[in-house]
């Protein structure tokens, strides 16, 4: 169970002053990357401080990008900036939370779960975190990789057609980043899954037992993430909030589509590797019986001539055979007549 499910353990102080947070379970040191609309110029530059990422009179639009969550005390700072409420910034700093949704008048708050790149080793669950205002933008993302850098490239060179579209169309991209990270997680899940039902095929050892439980894991990690998108995505086309504007309607329902596909891929890979569970059990089956036929020879072979060396180790006075010269080697003779007429009948019913 405590793999599965990792109870909440309530702050040790909170006030609306001082917010209580947990250390995030990633060290990596915080980065921030600040992108400012004003005067009909992008500006991008990764601050040293705080006080760098704070709103300016005259910014259009206010991208603050926090990479990594080692450093709490800037993190609260960066949120009091924008008067983000403390339950809040616990929720941010808290990296175990669970996907949330909270739409307040001032801003709208989300937490969802992304995950890491294959290519950097096994991949597992990370927070995303984004605050998003009339005319800003907090995201905070857990671990080293960073993730939007693609986005604030495109942001850069095309940043009229951001604002044209609104802030609710940057904070899609945002989740529409995260979810697609999912199916690079899939693709390595299933080319996993391939090699795994091809060797348990043909061999089945402890070894595959073992990988089997790992991406079963995986796939159920990957689920956990994924699901619970679907509500939140049903709560922004119910309520008014932030993300969800008159342009960005059919963008939300792409992502959606998107997550019932991570949800069915998920699906199908738990019903393979189910199958290929059910194929390691035939096949340690399997083996076990070839062991225990082949014991079964063995004995059914030496049966009888325990009976006849039984017979002449008895040592009864009266025994003719005893005192005959050629007994001993007529003994070993008919001891090997017999186990070879065995063996001669079992190939002959195809039992060997």
């Amino acid at each position: 169970m405590s793999r599965y499910f990792k109870k909440q353990k309530p702050p040790k102080a909170a006030t609306a002053d001082i917010p209580a947070h947990t250390p995030a379970q990633s060290h990596c040191p915080t980065r921030l990357f600040v992108t400012r609309i004003h005067d009909g110029r992008c500006e991008q530059k990764e601050a040293e401080s705080a006080a760098d990422c704070a709103p300016r009179q005259g910014d259009d639009f206010i991208w603050v990008c926090v990479q990594g969550m080692a450093h709490a005390s800037q993190i609260e700072e960066i949120c009091n900036l924008f008067r983000i409420h403390h339950l809040n910034i616990e929720d941010i700093l808290n990296t175990d939370h669970i996907t949330k949704l909270d739409i307040f008048d001032e801003y709208t708050f989300l937490i969802m779960k992304s995950m890491t790149h294959p290519a950097e080793g096994d991949p597992h669950a990370r927070q995303l975190s984004f605050v998003l205002g009339k005319d800003f933008l907090l995201s905070f993302l857990e671990g080293e990789e960073d993730l939007f850098l693609p986005l604030r490239k495109r942001m850069l060179k095309e940043f009229p057609f951001f604002m044209a579209m609104g802030t609710g169309y940057l904070a899609y991209s945002l989740m529409d980043m995260a979810v697609d990270r999912h199916f690079e997680v899939l693709e390595y899940i299933d080319d996993e899954i391939y090699k795994l039902e091809e060797e348990t095929t043909t061999t089945s050892t402890q070894e595959n037992l073992g990988r089997i439980q790992t991406l079963r894991r995986k796939v159920i990690m990957v689920r956990r993430a994924a699901w619970p998108l679907r509500d939140v995505i049903n709560t922004l086309h119910r309520r008014d909030n932030f993300i969800r504007g008159e342009k960005t309607g059919i963008y939300l329902n792409d992502i959606y589509d998107h997550v019932l596909q991570v949800v069915d891929t998920t699906e199908t890979f738990r019903e393979v590797l189910s199958n290929i569970f059910d194929i390691y059990l035939t096949s340690a089956g399997n083996r076990t019986n070839e062991i225990m036929k082949v014991l079964t020879m063995i004995a059914t072979i030496v049966m009888p001539m325990t009976v006849i060396t039984g017979i002449y180790g008895m040592n009864f006075k009266h025994m003719p055979e005893l005192r005959w010269i050629f007994g001993y080697p007529m003994s070993l003779t008919l001891l090997v007549l017999v186990g070879a007429g065995m063996l001669w009948y079992f190939k002959k019913h195809d039992w060997l």
